[in-house]
């Protein structure tokens, strides 16, 4: 999770045994729709976990 209110921006990812599963992107929504893709396609995101709320995070490369 990212949050940071004074600049309106707010990440937060669901994940299900490893599968990017869910996601709410608040303000800078760069990347949307890779991130949706990354959940309809079920993307294993568990050996990137940690990074995924970092706003300059590449969800193509996932």
């Amino acid at each position: 999770m990212y949050s940071n209110p004074s600049k309106g921006l707010y990440r937060k990812f669901v994940i299900d045994s490893g599968r990017l599963a869910g996601a709410i992107l608040f303000g800078d929504t760069r990347g949307s729709d890779a991130v949706m893709a990354a959940i309809k396609d079920k993307k294993d995101v568990s050996a990137c976990r940690d990074r995924l709320a970092q706003l300059d995070f590449d969800f193509s490369r996932v």
